[in-house]
């Protein structure tokens, strides 16, 4: 899994060998997305975001 961050708050969440789209754009900030990263937890992958509305998404 790939994720991909967009300016106006939203995240993409691509497949990492085709970069095809695994589902919409997810909504996580109300301000432009600042930075992201992927990571395993219990094997699961997840998503950290940080914006610019001074939040942090899991």
């Amino acid at each position: 899994m790939k994720a991909e961050v967009a300016w106006q708050g939203t995240l993409w969440l691509r497949d990492a060998h085709t970069g095809a789209p695994l589902a919409e754009p997810l909504p996580v900030h109300t301000d432009s997305v600042m930075s992201s990263a992927v990571a395993l937890l219990d094997d699961k992958p997840i998503v950290i975001t940080a914006g610019l509305d001074q939040r942090i998404r899991a």
